[in-house]
């Protein structure tokens, strides 16, 4: 299973006050959002690789960053990062991945009183060539 489909089960299965959680469709706020709020919608947003530590084999180590757009009313932002942050931080994909840890979170933009917000997490891959 991908690391795309293995998030987005975790998140389907944990995210409970979410009606929309599904790829995202935007990495922007968009004014004309027609889907059901609260929504999580999630991408692969970076992979920072570092240079194999071995000198007889190539285990390359590198973090990869899944973004979760949380589009929602502002007041309701607190409680849903609460959720959001209990389906990913200590999530652990199969394979060779560390589980995720919170990386950063800001918002992106507000309008009227829906809150456009962006939380990033990452994990820790040991890809061997």
């Amino acid at each position: 299973m991908s690391l795309l489909a293995e998030v987005g089960t975790q998140l389907g299965n944990n995210l409970s006050s979410f009606p929309t959680v599904g790829l995202a469709w935007t990495s922007k706020p968009i004014a004309d959002f027609d889907a059901e709020v609260p929504a999580a919608l999630y991408y692969l947003s970076s992979i920072q690789s570092e240079a194999s530590p071995y000198n007889t084999e190539t285990i390359q180590p590198g973090d990869y960053e899944i973004t979760v757009l949380l589009v929602c009313a502002v007041d309701a932002l607190e409680s849903l990062l609460i959720e959001l942050n209990a389906a990913m931080v200590g999530f652990q994909p199969t394979g060779a991945f560390e589980a995720f840890e919170h990386v950063s979170g800001n918002a992106l933009d507000i309008n009227q009183s829906v809150i456009w917000w962006r939380s990033v997490y990452a994990a820790r891959n040991y890809h061997e060539g």
